[in-house]
C-alpha cells in the first residue's frame, strides 16, 4: 500500500482545512445537515448488511453531492495499492470521459487537489482553480469540464491515507466550517467503510490460504497414498482412516490393537514390539519410523512403512503416553522393485560376462558392413577400424592403430584452419560422455583430399566412466548429389508453375474481354426483340410473339451465362470491390423472397424462410450477399422435384451469423462434395441439362463469402437434399 509522505511546503493557493473545526450554528441548514446524516447511516447500514463495495461508496457520494448543492458534482479516489496513484472508485454528476482522464492520477505535491490531498493527507480547499498554482496546468480540463471550485477531503485510516473524497463547483466558492465538517464527516465514514471492506478481504484471503493449506495437505496426503492412524493407548484402540484400513486389512474403522498386531508377520513382531516400547518410554520419546510385513486374510503379505510419534501427559520421566498419531504407507510395490533391481544387477553382471564374449563377434560382424566403423578409447586413440572405414578414409588400421584418431583425419577444417580435437563435437563424446547424432562434416583421407561424411559417435561406458567411443561413418556425397538434382528439379516445378499461373491469368483476361464483346451484341438482340413485341415495325401475330418470347428467353440466358463467367473473371483477377457495411438479415431475406418465389411455385415447391430476429445483422456487402443467397436458392430450386420444400433459417453462433439453405433435392454424392465449388463443376451432366448452367455458381458464391471475411460449406447426402451454409461476421446494431 503506497503510504502518502509528509506534506512539502507549496506555493499553491489552496487551503489546508483541518477536519476538527469547530461548527458554528446551522444557519438554516437543519435540512441538508439531517439529508447528509440520513444519507451517512444509510450507507453504514448498507455496509453492515453486506452491500457490494461500489454501491456503499455509491450512495455516500451521492449523499456528499446533495449536501452540497448548487449544481455540485462529486468522486471519490482510491490509493493504489501498488503504485502512488489515485483510482477512480465513485462517482456522482461527473462525466465518463473525466473519469477516465483523472484515473491513475499521481500522488504528488504538484498534483491538484486530490493527488494533494493524498501526499499531505489534510483537506485542500481551492476556492478558484485559475488561481491554484497546482490547478494550472490542468486548467483547459477544468474548463472543459466546468470546474471552477474543488473541495478534496482525505479518506484516512490509521497511518495512512486510503483515498480522497471530491466536491465540483461551477463557480468560485469555499465551505464554511459546517460544511467542511459536515464533509469530514462523510470522508470518515468512507474510511470506515473501507477499512471493514478490507478486514472483510483479509480474513477472506486468511480463509481461502487455510483451505488452501488443508487442500494441499490433503493432496499431498493422497499423492503419497498415506493413510492416518491414531492411537488411544489408554484404551488400547486404534482409530483408522480409509487408506489406512486397507494396509492393515482392519475390520473396521476403529479396532483394537491386539487385532492390527495380530496381523503382523511373526518374523517381525519382536522388532516392531521393541520399537513401540521405545516410543512410549518417556525417558526415550524415540519416533516410529519402520518397515514390516503384515499379512492379509487372503493369503497376500504386504509390505509397510509407519511413521509416528507418541503424544505424553507431561515431559518428567514419569509421564504417561496418551495417545499416538502417524501415518502409514503401502509399500509392496517399492518392496518389489527393490527385489527386481537386485535381480536385475545380477543379470547386469552376467551380460557383461557374455558382452566380452559377444565382443570377438562383433569384430567379424563389422568386417562386412558397408558402414565404416571406427573405436578409440577413453584418449581417442583408435582400437578398432573396419574394412568399411579403411575405404572410405584411405587409411589402414595397422597405420593408424594407436595414434589420435582426431589428429590423423580431422585436424583441419575445410577452409584449411586447424581443427583443435576439444572444438570437435566427436572429441567432446569423450570429454561429456554425450553421444552424437548424424553430425555432417569433411573428413581428411589419407591422400589430403576432403570427404563429407555423416557420423554417429557414442561413448562407451562403464560405472559411470568413459572407457572410449564408437564411430560410424558414411560418404555423404550421394546425398548431396541428390540435394543438388532435388534443387534443380523444384526450381524448374517453379519454373513451370510461373508459366501455368501466367497462361490462366491469359485465360481469365480472354474471358473477360470475350464476355463484355458478347453482351454488346445480346443486349442490342435483346432491345430490338423488345421493339418488335411492342409492333414498332408493324401488326406483330402471336405465332411471331411466341418466337419473340423465345428469342428473349434465350437471349436473357445466354447473357445470363455470360454474366456469371464475367463475375468470375473478375473474381481471377481480383477486381471485385467490396462495399461492406452492416446489413440487416432479416430485410435481406425478405428481398431475396421476392426474386425466388415465382422459381418455386413454377416448380410447385414450398418455400419456407424463417424470419431473422430484427436486431441480427452481418457484416457484408448488401449486393454480393443477395446475389449469393439468389444463386443458393435458385439451386436449390432447380436441383429439387416439384412437391419438394426449400428452407431459410439464420443464427447468430458467437461472433459469426450462419445462414443455411437447405432442400429436399437430389443431394451430391459424397465424392463430388470436394469439387462443387470448383469453376465448371456439374455435380451430373444429365441432370444439368434441364437445370442448365455454367457451373460458376457455387464457385462465385464462395469466392464472394471469402472476400467479405466469410465462408461457404455444405452437407448432402444423396436422395434426401442439401444444406447450403453461409457464414459471415455478425455486426451489432440497434435494434
Amino acid at each position: 500500500m503506497f503510504d502518502p509522505r509528509p506534506a512539502p511546503d507549496t506555493s499553491s493557493s489552496a487551503v489546508a482545512v483541518p477536519l476538527g473545526a469547530g461548527i458554528p450554528g446551522l444557519d438554516g441548514r437543519a435540512d441538508r445537515g439531517t439529508s447528509r446524516m440520513a444519507g451517512q447511516m444509510a450507507a453504514l447500514e448498507m455496509a453492515v448488511s453486506g452491500a457490494p463495495l461500489g454501491e456503499v461508496l455509491d450512495q455516500l457520494v451521492r449523499t456528499a453531492q446533495q449536501f452540497a448543492g448548487d449544481g455540485a458534482r462529486a468522486t471519490l479516489f482510491r490509493v493504489d495499492p501498488h503504485a502512488p496513484v489515485l483510482r477512480f472508485t465513485a462517482g456522482a454528476g461527473m462525466s465518463e470521459a473525466y473519469t477516465r482522464v483523472v484515473d491513475g492520477f499521481p500522488i504528488h505535491p504538484s498534483s491538484p487537489s486530490c493527488g494533494l490531498v493524498a501526499f499531505i493527507g489534510e483537506a485542500v480547499i481551492v476556492r478558484d482553480v485559475t488561481a491554484d498554482a497546482n490547478w494550472a496546468p490542468h486548467l483547459d480540463l477544468a474548463r472543459e469540464h466546468g470546474i471552477a471550485a474543488c473541495w478534496s477531503f482525505p479518506i484516512r485510516s490509521v497511518g495512512r491515507v486510503l483515498g480522497t473524497l471530491a466536491l465540483y463547483h461551477r463557480a468560485p466558492r469555499a465551505p464554511d466550517a459546517a460544511e467542511a465538517e459536515s464533509l469530514g464527516m462523510l470522508a470518515r465514514t468512507a474510511a470506515l467503510v473501507l477499512e471493514r471492506h478490507q478486514d472483510a478481504e483479509e480474513r477472506r484471503r486468511a480463509q481461502e490460504a487455510l483451505r488452501a493449506s488443508e487442500e494441499r495437505l490433503r493432496l499431498t496426503i493422497e499423492a503419497a497414498e498415506l493413510g492416518i492412524w491414531e492411537h488411544d493407548v489408554p484404551g488400547g484402540r486404534l482409530h483408522l482412516d480409509a487408506r489406512a484400513r486397507d494396509c492393515y486389512a482392519a475390520s473396521a474403522e476403529d479396532v483394537g490393537m491386539d487385532e492390527v498386531v495380530a496381523r503382523v508377520h511373526p518374523d517381525d513382531r519382536a522388532r516392531l514390539g521393541g520399537e513401540m516400547a521405545a516410543a512410549m518410554d518417556p525417558a526415550r520419546r524415540a519416533s516410529v519410523a519402520t518397515e514390516y510385513r503384515v499379512e492379509h486374510p487372503d493369503g497376500e503379505t504386504r509390505w509397510l512403512r509407519v511413521q509416528g510419534r507418541v503424544e505424553f501427559s507431561g515431559p518428567g520421566a514419569d509421564a504417561r503416553p496418551l495417545r499416538g498419531v502417524g501415518a502409514v504407507q503401502d509399500i509392496t510395490a517399492h518392496k518389489r522393485a527393490q527385489e527386481e533391481r537386485e535381480r536385475l544387477i545380477e543379470a547386469e553382471r552376467h551380460a557383461w560376462a557374455q558382452a566380452a564374449r559377444a565382443a570377438e563377434v562383433t569384430s567379424l560382424v563389422t568386417t562386412h558392413l558397408a558402414e565404416g566403423v571406427c573405436m578409440t578409447d577413453a584418449e581417442g586413440r583408435l582400437t578398432y577400424m573396419n574394412p568399411a572405414a579403411e575405404r572410405i578414409l584411405g587409411w589402414t588400421q595397422e597405420e593408424l592403430h594407436g595414434r589420435i584418431l582426431h589428429d590423423a583425419v580431422h585436424y583441419q577444417r575445410p577452409d584449411g584452419r586447424p581443427f583443435p580435437m576439444h572444438e570437435c563435437r566427436l572429441g567432446q563424446v569423450l570429454s561429456e560422455a554425450r553421444p552424437v547424432m548424424d553430425f555432417v562434416d569433411h573428413w581428411i583421407r589419407k591422400d589430403g583430399s576432403l570427404v563429407p561424411l555423416v557420423t554417429t559417435c557414442a561413448p562407451l561406458l562403464a560405472e559411470g566412466r568413459v572407457l572410449g567411443a564408437v564411430l560410424s561413418m558414411h560418404d555423404d556425397t550421394a546425398r548431396r548429389t541428390g540435394e543438388a538434382e532435388r534443387e534443380r528439379l523444384l526450381e524448374a516445378e517453379h519454373a513451370a508453375r510461373a508459366e501455368a499461373e501466367a497462361a490462366n491469368r491469359a485465360k481469365t483476361e480472354f474471358l473477360a474481354v470475350m464476355s463484355h464483346e458478347l453482351r454488346t451484341p445480346l443486349n442490342a438482340i435483346g432491345g430490338y426483340t423488345e421493339l418488335l413485341e411492342m409492333g414498332i415495325h408493324g401488326v406483330v401475330t402471336d405465332a411471331q410473339r411466341t418466337a419473340l418470347e423465345r428469342i428473349q428467353l434465350s437471349q436473357r440466358h445466354l447473357l445470363g451465362l455470360i454474366n456469371e463467367v464475367l463475375n468470375y473473371a473478375k473474381l481471377e483477377t481480383g477486381t471485385v470491390r467490396y462495399d461492406v457495411d452492416n446489413v440487416r438479415v432479416q430485410e435481406m431475406l425478405s428481398s431475396v423472397a421476392g426474386l425466388v418465389e415465382p422459381q418455386a411455385r413454377a416448380r410447385r415447391l414450398a418455400l419456407v424462410i424463417r424470419p431473422a430476429p430484427p436486431e441480427l445483422a452481418v457484416r457484408a456487402d448488401g449486393e454480393k450477399l443477395r446475389q449469393i443467397l439468389v444463386n443458393l436458392l435458385g439451386n436449390a430450386i432447380k436441383f429439387t422435384d416439384g412437391g419438394g420444400r426449400v428452407e431459410v433459417t439464420c443464427a447468430r453462433n458467437g461472433d459469426r451469423v450462419q445462414l443455411a439453405v437447405r432442400d429436399t433435392g437430389i443431394g451430391i454424392p459424397a465424392d463430388k462434395l470436394e469439387t462443387i465449388f470448383e469453376p465448371f463443376v456439374q455435380v451430373r451432366s444429365d441432370l444439368t441439362r434441364t437445370a442448365e448452367g455454367t457451373g460458376l455458381g457455387l464457385a462465385i458464391s464462395r469466392d464472394l463469402a471469402r472476400g467479405m471475411d466469410g465462408d461457404l460449406s455444405v452437407e448432402s447426402t444423396p436422395g434426401q437434399g442439401s444444406t447450403f451454409t453461409l457464414t459471415l461476421p455478425a455486426a451489432d446494431v440497434a435494434g
